[in-house]
């Protein structure tokens, strides 16, 4: 898969997503297992502040997607929050399709995120990765 330039990302999830009210998560991740690339080296989320919905957009989302989606949220301890989101159908070897789940918490205060990857029918498998992300406010 190729992966998105900065700058691409940036402008599409800015440019198609953000609106009034928004909190915006620019996420750098590394990935705690190289071996297994789950983890997108960037990752977009758009909370909107006043109805604590959520968007994203990484690397896997612009190739099957090509614009951010809903994810829910849920508000957690200590000034967290945490959003999920599933991508069916991700095709992977020899003509396999998987599913995954994708979850990330992200401190409000901090702006440091941890993200952690289920994928449906690998029982051992459960990617990890951590980043900052630097926070903007659309008023």
């Amino acid at each position: 898969m190729k992966t998105l330039s900065l700058a691409a990302i940036t402008f599409l999830a800015l440019s198609s997503a953000a609106t009034a009210g928004q909190t915006i998560y620019d996420c750098k991740l590394k990935n705690n297992q190289k071996r297994y690339g789950w983890i997108p080296e960037r990752m977009v989320l758009f909370v909107d502040d006043q109805k604590r919905n959520a968007e994203v957009i990484d690397d896997y989302i612009n190739y099957y997607h090509k614009e951010p989606i809903p994810a829910s949220i849920e508000n957690l301890r200590n000034g967290r929050f945490r959003v999920q989101w599933k991508m069916d159908s991700m095709s992977v070897r020899a003509g396999t399709d998987v599913s995954a789940t994708f979850r990330v918490s992200v401190s409000e205060k901090t702006g440091n995120a941890q993200m952690r990857v289920r994928i449906d029918g690998v029982a051992d498998n459960r990617p990890s990765g951590q980043g900052p992300c630097k926070i903007s406010k659309r008023k």
